[in-house]
Parts: C-alpha cells; sequence; structure tokens
C-alpha cells in the first residue's frame, strides 16, 4: 500500500483535535451554531469525526466521503439521524446548483485537493446567501512548551510544517472568489483557524 501524505497530515489535523479537547469543542459549537436548521454538505468527511460533534443542528447533513474506506470509517460513528454518508469527491459533489446553505471543508490544504476546483464547486452546490465554514490548523507562533510538544509529537510536527500561515489560507479563499464573512482563531497546540466564507 502507497504512503498517503495527505491522509496522514489530515488524521493528524484530528489527533491534535483530539488531544486539544477544548479546542475541539469550541470548534464543533461555531460549527453547530452556523449550521443550525440549516441543509449542510460536508465536504471530505474522511472518519466521521466532524460529522459526529458537529452536525446535530442541522436541518440535513450530507457528508461526502472521497473513498469507500472513508465512508465506512464515517458510517461506523455514533452519528445524528439527520446526517446521510454518501461517496463523492470533494471536486465532484452530486447535487444541483444552489442546493445547500451551507458547507464544511475541514483542514483542505492538508487534504491534497485542487483546492480551485473545490472551492467552484463549493460555490456551485451553495445557494445565493450560502456560507462556507473553512476551519484549518495554521502556522503561528510557538511557545517553548509549544516547541517541546511539536519535537515530541512527530505528525504534529509534520502538519505544522505543512500548514499555511494565516494569509496563505485567507488568499486560498480571497483569490478564487471568496468574501470573509467571520474569522477566529483557537489557540492550542497549533492555532486552528475557523472561518466563514461568502461567495462574491
Amino acid at each position: 500500500m502507497k504512503f498517503d501524505i495527505n491522509r496522514f497530515l489530515v488524521s493528524a489535523a484530528q489527533v491534535l483535535l483530539l488531544k486539544d479537547r477544548k479546542t475541539a469543542d469550541e470548534l464543533y459549537g461555531m460549527i453547530r451554531e452556523e449550521t443550525a436548521g440549516k441543509d449542510v454538505v460536508e465536504i471530505g468527511c474522511r472518519n466521521g469525526m466532524i460529522t459526529e460533534n458537529a452536525a446535530g443542528a442541522a436541518n440535513s447533513w450530507t457528508a461526502c466521503a472521497g473513498t469507500e474506506e472513508d465512508l465506512r470509517s464515517a458510517a461506523k460513528r455514533k452519528l445524528p439521524q439527520n446526517v446521510t454518508c454518501i461517496q463523492a469527491e470533494a471536486e465532484h459533489i452530486p447535487f444541483d446548483d444552489h442546493f445547500f446553505d451551507a458547507a464544511v471543508l475541514f483542514e483542505a490544504p492538508a487534504a491534497g485537493y485542487d483546492i480551485e476546483r473545490v472551492l467552484k464547486e463549493a460555490g456551485r452546490v451553495l445557494k445565493k446567501d450560502g456560507v462556507l465554514i473553512a476551519p484549518c490548523y495554521v502556522k503561528g507562533n510557538v511557545s517553548p512548551m509549544q516547541g517541546i510538544l511539536l519535537r515530541i509529537m512527530n505528525p504534529t510536527a509534520l502538519l505544522a510544517s505543512r500548514s499555511p500561515d494565516i494569509y496563505e489560507y485567507r488568499n486560498l479563499f480571497l483569490n478564487n472568489g471568496w468574501i470573509e464573512e467571520e474569522e477566529r482563531i483557537c489557540p492550542g497546540t497549533l492555532p486552528l483557524m475557523y472561518t466563514v466564507w461568502k461567495k462574491h
């Protein structure tokens, strides 16, 4: 089996969420608040961790898994009843134009997507006033304690080395026709940037 660096990096990000419980709870709460009562598509749900913890307040939540393995992993979780899991590539979401109120895209740079195509596809399936929620770990100032943790926790160190800085991450969206509606930084072992975007 070939080593998949992108799968490894997204897994490292999920492990980090498990470790930084306060950051994870804050993230899930922000996603639940933003998606309450809405029809949501999660692009690249991987093993369903975000789905399980954040989907409960949505009207409906479609979790798109890129592989059969991801689909099986997500289906094993205790998912809320409003969740439907399907297999679909991030660049090809099998729904009509302007179908969803919100989209969730976690760790897009680490996932190895063709980001321009994914953002175009997200814009296509979102309603005119729809929002894209895109949390991502970013490079930030590292405290001495964080430096020690990064040296001990190899996957986190690799994720940190591959994470964009705040400006790089912001520009991924701005350069593809998105307007930032909200931005927060959640502190933790690595800073987690929570952003909400609307299409121009």
